[in-house]
């Protein structure tokens, strides 16, 4: 009757690091077969199910990890197929992952900050065209990787407030050209500005 469709991996069946009661693994089988038999579109069942997992009717989260796919419509006049991803992580877990994760991103930030600064002085000490090219490709590779780790640990949970000013201020909108210019910030009309200063 929905046109709902449902796959589901549940943690607790291959890890011995959680415990569900035979009650709560019954309650979440009952919200798997509701969010595919009591919903028209894949959007509404999804979004019941992501309340099942953070309150489970009463309150208190599932207590184990949980993924779940759910496919169908968008919205009720069905012009408009979706497929819904659910990734659920009980609380406590949550928090661990997520400042494991910004160390992750920090430290591989870090860990391209080194080999910018020596690319840059292999392009400063080249002994031709060739060599200041190939290290200038080098250069920008690492630049790029550098400046999107920077940027992952931004969008976060946590402000880094001066922090994320200063990086953003040392690593700059895009890689020092070989004529010693680099975007320095946008005009009135959002078009970039190259110069050799940040403005």
């Amino acid at each position: 009757r929905s046109g709902v469709s449902f796959v589901a991996a549940e943690a607790y069946t291959t890890s011995a690091n959680y415990y569900v009661t035979d009650a709560q693994t019954g309650a979440l089988f009952a919200a798997y077969e509701k969010s595919i038999s009591s919903f028209t579109t894949a959007t509404a069942a999804a979004d019941f199910l992501a309340g099942f997992y953070e309150g489970m009717g009463g309150g208190t989260g599932f207590p184990t990890p949980d993924i779940s796919l759910l496919t169908g419509w968008a919205v009720e006049v069905q012009t408009q197929p979706v497929s819904i991803f659910l990734e659920y992580m009980p609380r406590p877990y949550a928090k661990v992952i997520t400042g494991n994760w910004e160390l992750v991103l920090a430290e591989d930030a870090f860990k391209y900050a080194g080999p910018v600064n020596k690319d840059i002085s292999k392009i400063t000490g080249a002994a031709d065209d060739v060599a200041r090219d190939e290290a200038y490709r080098a250069y920008v590779k690492h630049w790029r990787e550098l400046k999107s780790f920077a940027m992952a640990l931004q969008p976060g949970k946590n402000n880094l407030r001066k922090t994320a000013v200063h990086l953003n201020r040392l690593i700059g909108h895009g890689p020092v050209t070989l004529d010693g210019t680099f975007v320095s910030g946008l005009d009135a009309d959002g078009n970039f500005e190259r110069n050799r200063k940040m403005s």
